[in-house]
């Protein structure tokens, strides 16, 4: 079962890091700040804002494997 996101379109979150393993099973996830806690959500729900150019790569990277269908 997929769970919904909290985020709202255009909400600008904080990503502190990959989230572990153990919750990636089946989706790329990363943790991010976000009302005072800390979540897990979908990278394909993200864009980047202020990336360095590795970072944006890697979302872009991410982005076009899932439009393409794939999944781990």
């Amino acid at each position: 079962m997929k769970v919904v996101s909290p985020l709202r379109k255009g909400e600008i979150v904080e990503v502190v890091r990959m989230a572990p393993d153990d919750v990636c099973a089946h989706d790329m996830l990363v943790l991010v700040r976000r009302q005072g806690q800390k979540i897990a959500l979908p990278l394909a729900q993200l864009s980047g804002v202020d990336s360095d150019e590795s970072t944006a790569e890697a979302i872009g990277d991410w982005h076009y494997w899932v439009a393409q269908g794939y999944c781990l």
